[in-house]
């Protein structure tokens, strides 16, 4: 699957290959194991995350996995996203570190 990625007015492209999201369970399960327990979210501490706040979260680490220049967390975050959200087209990540303003636009129909 295609996904782009915005970060300030940088757009970027990725091809996140179908079999990672499938092969990404166990790691996935993990990771909302950890999110069932709540999570940090700026000043805010969410108790349950939704699907839009786990996302956002993950999200959020892929901004870290690009400045850490891990591009394996950052194929995974995606995955991540596209699992939970099949119809994102594109992420647009927040560079100030406000993970809820982490936006996600769905593929338009047509």
């Amino acid at each position: 699957m295609k996904i782009k990625v915005l970060v300030e007015d940088k757009a970027e492209e990725f091809e996140i290959p179908d079999q990672l999201i499938a092969q990404g369970e166990d790691f996935f399960n993990k990771m909302d194991a950890d999110l069932d327990q709540g999570w940090q979210m700026g000043h805010v501490w969410i108790e349950q995350p939704n699907i839009l706040q786990r996302c956002q979260v993950a999200a959020d680490k892929m901004m870290s996995a690009i400045h850490n220049e891990n591009e394996k967390m950052f194929m995974l975050m995606a995955a991540y996203i596209l699992k939970n959200k099949p119809d994102t087209d594109e992420i647009h990540l927040d560079s100030t570190g406000d993970i809820q303003t982490i936006d996600f636009l769905a593929k338009k129909d047509g």
